[in-house]
């Protein structure tokens, strides 16, 4: 699940909070798992073991189908640049073979197809629990 940052490191770069693409691609590197959405800084929590056993298991079919039929490239948690305000840091992102162009060190354009696994976040006292859901699951 995918938690608002208290948007410090985004109010340190620019005063109104918000972000371009650009200037979230020139953000230091701290580590943590970022998003842009509309041009506010989102930080994504650490994945738990499961969620990465599973990212890892459909990621590696994914591009073996890939590779095996020659359709294009695979990748995981790459910066997806969407547009001026929203860059995506899907667990799986394919690109085919005649859309290589918008590939460089990240992909810039919106012509992908994207994979998040989604976990739920559960409060247990004032400790959260990352709970993998089914992925036809919603979460409210």
């Amino acid at each position: 699940m995918i938690a608002i940052m208290g948007s410090a490191l985004a109010k340190k770069h620019r005063r109104n909070g918000l972000l371009t693409a650009a200037e979230y691609m020139a953000l230091p590197d701290d580590g943590n798992r970022y998003e842009l959405i509309h041009g506010e800084l989102i930080e994504s929590p650490s994945n738990l073991f499961e969620h990465g056993s599973t990212v890892a298991y459909v990621g590696g079919l994914v591009q073996r189908f890939v590779n095996k039929n020659e359709l294009g490239r695979v990748s995981t948690r790459v910066d997806v640049v969407v547009d001026d305000t929203i860059v995506l840091c899907p667990d799986v992102a394919y690109v085919a073979t005649n859309r290589m162009t918008i590939v460089r060190d990240h992909i810039y354009g919106s012509d992908v197809t994207l994979a998040r696994f989604v976990k739920a976040r559960r409060w247990t006292g004032t400790v959260p629990t990352d709970e993998a859901l089914p992925l036809d699951a919603t979460v409210a």
